[in-house]
């Protein structure tokens, strides 16, 4: 427990299951260039950031959680 936590009596959170961020669906997807000429180029995006959660991700990563993003909505949505 931090010291702030003992100085104001709080209790400590529990951890959330690993489950749960694994199904976390990364609605809210930004994303960061490395260079001023490639902004707004999506293929030359080197970085991928949640705004929601602040995860980031490489290109291929994003992809990947892109893709199953999509998926998991249309299913929710049916």
């Amino acid at each position: 427990m931090s010291f702030l936590g003992r100085l104001f009596k709080r209790e400590e959170q529990p951890e959330a299951p690993a489950e749960a961020t694994e199904l976390y669906p990364h609605t809210a997807i930004s994303l960061r260039w490395e260079n001023a000429d490639d902004v707004g180029d999506d293929k030359r995006a080197t970085r991928f950031d949640c705004t929601a959660c602040g995860a980031s991700f490489m290109p291929e990563e994003a992809e990947r959680v892109r893709a199953e993003t999509g998926q998991r909505l249309k299913e929710t949505f049916r």
